[in-house]
């Protein structure tokens, strides 16, 4: 088989490599060129060097048998980005972490594969790893990261916190509608769940066992379907003695896709979706009642003040529960909405 000559890159491209990575490249094969240059070596054309400059993922490829447990699979190497040194011992000690855990079960094979994907410029590389034992056990991680900074990133660092927020709030609508299908004991979003964001998806993975009973699952969130909006501290009031924040309730959810208006005849408050009436209730009284049939309390009743129907912040979030807050250091408010289910 023909062989490429990377003498002249070797250098360019092992700097940029931990010791430990390094032997990869002696086994590269490359194609074997017409002319040759110095030492009577192929000389890189000015595209070929151009591009050896630009930051790429390589791979090692593993095939271990040691101690009774086989290791097979590829781990990620970063060339060429900003912060790779750190990246690249972070994913060691990821996979060095998960073979001391194969090794605790007593797992018989340990399989590595890892894709990476980009969105603007983030970069998420997601390893898998999957376990055999007396049966199989997927684990995934997710290492992301700002390829301008090299900064370590979470999806709240992305995205804002409100996101984590509102997935958990969709991920607790879908268990309460379905139980059967899901892990009773899920307790919500991790700090460091992975995840990975390309075009106007964000994915969320999810570990064995972790959200669906005995399965690895997915959880995808479209981007375009949610809806957002921010308010001022001008735009909203504190009421007196309760150091409570009331919002102008027809601004934000003519926003998230609702209708709500005020009955004059019979001074009510109705909030319409898709046509149906979700909820109705009463200025200065503290109660609503939801799709005609229960009563239940609010934190404080709505007023209306000028003419604008003003509900406590928790409304949001605890009576329509797909809608969540976040509010910033200067008292703005962002409140965000999905208009769809999630896609498993």
């Amino acid at each position: 088989m023909r062989k490429y000559i990377i003498v002249l890159l070797f250098p360019l491209l092992t700097a940029y490599i931990p010791i430990s990575y390094s032997s990869i490249l002696y086994g590269l094969e490359i194609e074997e060129a017409e002319n040759y240059g110095l030492n009577g070596f192929a000389e890189p054309s000015e595209e070929e060097f151009e591009a050896s400059l630009k930051p790429t993922i390589l791979y090692e490829e593993i095939d271990l048998r040691e101690a009774g447990l086989e290791i097979f699979g590829n781990i990620p190497i970063l060339v060429g980005y900003i912060g790779e040194t750190a990246i690249n011992r972070i994913i060691e000690t990821a996979i060095e972490n998960r073979i001391a855990h194969a090794r605790e079960i007593r797992a018989r094979t340990l399989t590595f594969a890892f894709e990476h994907y980009i969105f603007e410029s983030y970069m998420s590389i997601v390893i898998t790893s999957v376990a055999t034992a007396a049966s199989s056990r997927t684990d995934i991680m997710s290492v992301n990261f700002n390829t301008l900074t090299g900064e370590i990133v979470n999806v709240a660092d992305i995205f804002g916190s409100h996101i984590v927020q509102l997935v958990d709030s969709l991920l607790i609508d879908a268990l309460r509608t379905n139980p059967g299908h899901f892990n009773s004991s899920f307790g919500g979003m991790r700090e460091n769940q992975a995840f990975s964001a390309v075009g106007s998806e964000i994915i969320f993975f999810f570990n064995d066992y972790e959200l669906v009973s005995g399965a690895q699952s997915a959880v995808a969130l479209q981007l375009d379907n949610m809806r957002e909006i921010t308010l001022t501290p001008e735009e909203y009031h504190i009421r007196e003695g309760f150091n409570l924040k009331m919002i102008p309730l027809g601004l934000v959810v003519s926003a998230m896709g609702y209708e709500a208006n005020w009955h004059y005849e019979t001074n009510e408050i109705t909030l319409h979706y898709n046509g149906e009436l979700v909820i109705s209730m009463t200025p200065d009284v503290n109660s609503y009642v939801r799709e005609g049939r229960f009563a239940r309390s609010l934190e404080v009743a709505p007023v209306i003040l000028d003419g604008v129907t003003f509900v406590p912040i928790s409304f949001f979030n605890q009576v329509l529960s797909l809608i969540t807050f976040h509010i910033d250091d200067y008292g703005n408010i962002t409140f965000i909405s999905y208009s769809s289910n999630l896609t498993f």
